[in-house]
């Protein structure tokens, strides 16, 4: 099992970004959902829909001996997202979602010789 998260242009499939340093993947899997509470009955759930997931990668971006590799990895990463296309997001446990990237928040870290940034985007699982 691979432990690199992938995301993949579905407009432009040559435009590939590999996510080596992923540490945490946190998502809800959404579905329709109705509670009602009727009089003298109690509390009762309609479920609807399975929407998909919706969530967010935390990621490292590091150098990894390569000068401006970080750099040029969240220059990849905000170029996928300012495109506003659909994206292929494949994780290590044998998904593979079409996703809509959202925002994209960055922390740099400053004060060390090494690019050194990280970064959490949000993603939204979409239909075909």
């Amino acid at each position: 099992t691979s432990t690199v998260y992938l995301i993949k242009s579905q407009v432009e499939p040559g435009r590939v970004l590999m996510l080596e340093n992923v540490t945490a993947d946190d998502f809800t899997d959404e579905y329709e959902l109705e509670v009602m509470q009727i009089i003298g009955v109690g509390r009762r759930t309609e479920v609807g829909t399975n929407w998909g997931k919706k969530g967010s990668l935390s990621i490292q971006f590091r150098d990894f001996g390569i000068e401006g590799r970080a750099a040029a990895d969240y220059a990849a990463l905000t170029e996928i997202k300012d495109s506003g296309d659909a994206c292929w997001l494949r994780i290590p446990f044998r998904d593979t979602l079409l996703v809509s990237i959202g925002d994209i928040q960055t922390k740099r870290i400053p004060g060390v010789t090494a690019e050194l940034t990280d970064v959490t985007i949000e993603y939204t699982e979409i239909a075909d």
